[in-house]
């Protein structure tokens, strides 16, 4: 497998890192990607491009049709008969305009999820062979491996098999804050209930909680919890600490009140979680 990059450095320090792998398979030259100078014609069964098209070619401009236009005539003159080319890319409206135009009819064309997770951006995965055949990418291909008649129509599947990665729920966002009672109110007693609270079942975190400073050696923790649009802020508090054990009287004199001596550690005490803040926005 020879894998190639313009960058001298970036092959340097691949190679390096192959020496810890068993990878002994994979070579690493320098190389210009949209040329290939150094393979031989009709040598190559399959190429794999993972975001070399979106990088290099940030909108649909002349500039970007010409290096496409090379890079499909270089793929054209090192894949063998029934090679294929394989483009995993996020499939902006300026790179489908690019390789539509590229393809000009003379590639058949298999489109599928290059992954099943949910995610914001969803890459997809485009598989190009220069003559007709039959090909299949799992359940999730869209075509067949046909010269595509209808690009607008393959794109609207694309958008919609994109659109089924990307459930979106308008949510809200609680950040809540709980203090630290009694003795144990340092950094150690802090980090310990952020595990907690990051272990707590049925909760998303937006935003991770962590240990938060106040004043004199004194911790609180804070986080901040996705909840549906119509909970209410309070219950996510209360939920939480009752999962917690938080104390549920939260008032000056139990931030000094002192626990028992004689050696033992003191309690973890935790006052009752405060919502610092409520925002609306968009989850996916």
């Amino acid at each position: 497998v020879l894998s190639v990059d313009v960058s001298e450095e970036c092959v340097t320090r691949s190679r390096a890192a192959q020496q810890s792998t068993d990878l002994v398979a994979l070579d690493f030259e320098v190389m210009d990607a949209l040329a290939l100078p150094g393979v031989s014609d009709a040598s190559v069964d399959v190429i794999f491009d993972k975001g070399l098209v979106d990088a290099l070619h940030p909108r649909d401009d002349d500039a970007s049709r010409r290096s496409v236009g090379k890079l499909f005539a270089t793929l054209r003159r090192v894949l063998r008969p029934g090679g294929c080319f394989v483009l995993v890319s996020m499939l902006q409206g300026h790179v489908r305009s690019l390789v539509e135009r590229a393809c000009d009819g003379a590639w058949s064309v298999d489109a599928a999820p290059a992954s099943t997770e949910r995610a914001t951006l969803v890459p997809f995965c485009l598989r190009l062979r220069c003559e007709h055949e039959t090909l299949a990418v799992g359940d999730d291909a869209l075509t067949a491996g046909q010269r595509v008649a209808d690009w607008a129509a393959l794109w609207r599947a694309v958008d919609e098999r994109i659109k089924a990665r990307q459930p979106s729920t308008t949510v809200r966002v609680v950040e809540l804050s709980v203090g630290l009672r009694g003795r144990r109110n340092g950094l150690d007693a802090a980090e310990e209930v952020a595990t907690k609270l990051r272990g707590a079942a049925g909760l998303r975190w937006a935003t991770e909680p962590k240990p938060k400073p106040l004043a004199f050696g004194v911790h609180a923790v804070a986080g901040a919890v996705v909840v549906g649009e119509d909970d209410d802020a309070d219950d996510v508090r209360d939920r939480l600490g009752e999962a917690l054990g938080c104390e549920a009287v939260d008032d000056d004199a139990a931030s000094t009140s002192s626990e028992s001596d004689g050696g033992e550690e003191a309690p973890l005490r935790m006052a009752w979680p405060e919502v610092v803040s409520v925002r609306s926005g968009q989850v996916r």
